[in-house]
């Protein structure tokens, strides 16, 4: 029979070699050595995103951006 830690092994192992980038999330923790989230209720890492969308769409301005990250401040702010 297999464990839980032992299937999160597998799939991290999985993931890894096709090569997403694996973070421990206590590290990422709002408490963590290297946050990347301001409370535990923010499941998307909104740098991270960031750099995915600039990265992705390389042509848009930066005002583009700057106005992206207000409409998502002001979605996220509606909790």
């Amino acid at each position: 029979m297999i464990s839980e830690d032992h299937l999160e092994q597998l799939a991290l192992t999985w993931f890894q070699d096709s090569g997403w980038e694996y973070c421990y999330g206590p590290d990422i923790a709002p408490d963590g050595a290297a946050p990347e989230r301001t409370d535990y209720r923010q499941v998307v890492l909104t740098e991270r995103l960031l750099d995915a969308l600039r990265r992705l769409n390389p042509g848009c301005p930066s005002q583009c951006w700057t106005r992206w990250r207000i409409g998502w401040a002001s979605c996220t702010s509606l909790r």
